[in-house]
């Protein structure tokens, strides 16, 4: 009709493909996009948002609604500055930056550590992980290992000694990461897991001095390596 103003949606101007990144093809909609994905690429978790963006995590489907869509999910929010994250893991590493405050990750009550982070060769105290690292790193000339529990703030100078502590003291439900509470199927593979949150790489090869976190990574670069 003349003179009718057009309403636009301001999801429109993105729908007009559905695109696939791994393979490139281009869809007329959502759903033939989420049939290829499930059945070509095999993901078992698809999620297209109505701008388009394809998903294949709960979590970060969630926190694209809550900060790029204003929808109201679950998504834990910084109860300082309002940030909102994916999950309990990143909030607590940001709440480092709120002189230690975290998230009790099995109650959801805010605290804010008390003792702060201690260097364990001169006793002294930091209020953030990043302050402590740089003293170790500078002042004590330490190389190794430095890593922190984000859920009760203890510092650990191994990476077995904080994934035990992690199984030990903050395991909520069999076989569910502490760390971003994934459910890993099989009790054989949970501290396999577990062990690919840490910083520390021990598996070098010999060829080229790349490391890894876990044996079997190193075995699938050796046959690469050696061919080369």
């Amino acid at each position: 009709m003349k003179g009718r103003r057009e309403v636009r949606s301001p999801f429109k101007q993105y729908c007009a493909s559905f695109q696939c990144k791994k393979c490139g093809n281009s869809f007329s909609n959502a759903e033939s996009l989420v049939k290829h994905l499930r059945e070509v690429e095999k993901k078992r978790y698809v999620k297209v948002c109505n701008c388009g963006e394809v998903f294949f995590l709960m979590r970060t489907y969630r926190y694209h609604l809550q900060v790029k869509h204003g929808v109201v999910t679950s998504c834990p929010q910084c109860s300082i500055c309002g940030s909102y994250f994916q999950d309990n893991y990143n909030l607590n590493r940001h709440m480092m930056t709120h002189r230690s405050a975290f998230m009790c990750n099995n109650c959801g009550e805010m605290y804010v550590s008390s003792c702060g982070l201690q260097c364990r060769f001169c006793k002294r105290v930091f209020e953030q992980f990043g302050k402590l690292v740089q003293h170790l790193r500078v002042d004590e000339n330490y190389i190794d290992v430095i890593e922190l529990c984000t859920i009760c703030c203890e510092v650990f100078y191994s990476s077995q000694a904080h994934q035990d502590h992690l199984i030990r003291f903050h395991l909520a439900s069999k076989n569910q990461c502490p760390i971003c509470s994934v459910v890993v199927k099989h009790a054989c593979n949970f501290r396999r897991h577990v062990a690919s949150h840490s910083m520390e790489r021990p598996f070098v090869c010999s060829h080229c001095k790349s490391s890894f976190k876990r044996k079997d990574h190193l075995k699938d670069h050796l046959l690469k390596c050696n061919r080369q």
